[in-house]
């Protein structure tokens, strides 16, 4: 469940000093949106997980697709973008 794979992982932590995967990468609302794409994608069948939103704010959300963002991972390591809400 998304309890047991991202929230009891991730809630009230403290990223950078709790969660091992932090340790050499930024905590950045987009990286935690990758961290959660990666372990969910390893609990649901192969093409089950089609993308994953985080919403830092009501104005701010972060989505990743591994699709949508394949080109974006050859500039940089793992990308995830922000969509502006108004």
């Amino acid at each position: 469940s998304v309890e047991e794979t991202i929230m009891e992982l991730l809630d009230h932590k403290k990223l950078d000093q709790d969660v091992a995967y932090f340790a050499d990468v930024v905590s950045t609302t987009e990286n935690v949106t990758v961290y959660t794409w990666e372990n969910l994608q390893k609990h649901l069948p192969a093409g089950a997980l089609y993308k994953v939103k985080v919403y830092e704010s009501k104005q701010n959300v972060i989505v990743y697709n591994e699709e949508e963002t394949a080109p974006l991972a050859s500039m940089c390591d793992r990308s995830a973008h922000y969509v502006i809400r108004d």
